[in-house]
Formats: C-alpha cells, sequence, structure tokens
C-alpha cells in the first residue's frame, strides 16, 4: 500500500513538472497562470450568483403570495386526538387541520372540529402548543358537539413564525395521547 501511495505522488509530481516543461516556464510561473484561472472561474461564477439575485428580486421572488401556499407538514400520529369529552364520559374524535394564512407570512391557521361524541352532548378544551421562529406559545380552544355528529369547526390564527416549526395539541385536562406536526411555515 505505501508503495502505491509513493508511486502515485511520484507520478502527479512527474505530471505537473512535465506540464511546466512543456509550457517552456518555471514553477512559479505554473503557479501564477493557476491561480489566474482560478481567479477567473470565481470572478464568473460571482457574476452569475449577482445576476440570478437580481433576477429574483425583478420578478418578486419575496413577495407575499394572494393565497395560502402549500404548507409541507409531517403528522407522525395523525391528525386526529382519541378522548373522552366533559360529560357523561363521553368518547369522541376532534380533527385538527393546518394551513397557512394567506397574505400573511408566518401565520398558520388551525382548524379544530369535533367529529362527534358517544352518549354527547359533549365538548373538549384542545390545547395548541408550538415552538417556531416566535418562540414558544400555547393557546385553547374549546368545541363542542351535540351528539355522534360533526360539529362546529373552531378556526384560530397562530402566529408561527417563519421557517421550521413543531406544534402539538392535546385536550385540556390531558385524556388522550397527543398529535404533533413538523412543518415548514412559509
Amino acid at each position: 500500500m505505501e508503495r502505491l501511495l509513493l508511486r502515485t505522488a511520484a507520478m502527479s509530481s512527474e505530471s505537473v513538472r512535465g506540464r511546466m516543461a512543456g509550457s517552456g516556464g518555471t514553477a512559479a510561473s505554473f503557479i501564477t497562470r493557476e491561480g489566474h484561472r482560478l481567479m477567473r472561474v470565481r470572478r464568473w461564477m460571482a457574476g452569475v450568483l449577482a445576476s440570478a439575485g437580481i433576477g429574483a428580486l425583478v420578478c418578486g421572488v419575496g413577495a407575499t403570495p394572494a393565497q395560502a401556499d402549500p404548507l409541507p407538514q409531517w403528522a407522525p400520529f395523525g391528525t386526529t386526538l382519541f378522548t373522552f369529552g366533559d360529560a357523561n364520559f363521553c368518547a369522541g374524535m376532534i380533527n385538527i387541520v393546518l394551513e397557512a394564512t394567506p397574505r400573511m407570512p408566518g401565520h398558520l391557521l388551525a382548524h379544530v372540529t369535533p367529529l362527534g361524541y358517544l352518549n354527547g352532548p359533549c365538548g373538549n378544551h384542545v390545547s395548541l402548543g408550538w415552538l417556531g421562529s416566535a418562540g414558544g406559545r400555547s393557546q385553547d380552544v374549546y368545541v363542542h358537539t351535540g351528539g355522534t355528529w360533526a360539529g362546529d369547526t373552531v378556526t384560530v390564527d397562530l402566529w408561527v413564525g417563519m421557517g421550521l416549526a413543531k406544534l402539538f395539541a392535546n385536550t385540556a385536562p390531558i385524556q388522550s395521547p397527543w398529535v404533533e406536526w413538523y412543518l415548514w411555515v412559509p
């Protein structure tokens, strides 16, 4: 292995010497020509990047969209809370849907819908908590339905901040496993 490494090093130094000898120059002139070639490549790349940046500004890449952007999200435990209600030991489900708020960067809309309770009428307090670039916060929502049918959807605006965020939801008091989302907020 050592012989192979020494042979490779000797071959690479011979090829450099050969290129220098073929060009009729010295080691210093060879290094200078290589340095100038690298400088030209760097200048060319800087020009391309500057042109792309100016083009992005002119085309309005940073403009606020008229409608909500798609919200890249991952919910490892699903988006439905299975819980017991606040009366008569009623069991039910609550669905939570998240979407980006149009024309408001860093905001989310959370749509909380009770899908019905056995032995209803029933309701639940749902605690939404999040951690994003705007910090950590929480908000409580109360949903209610008269029986086994779906109740009215309660929509709340959450200021999470732009970028990567984590949001979780559970009933208050805690009566079930929580649901959580990892998402990219536009």
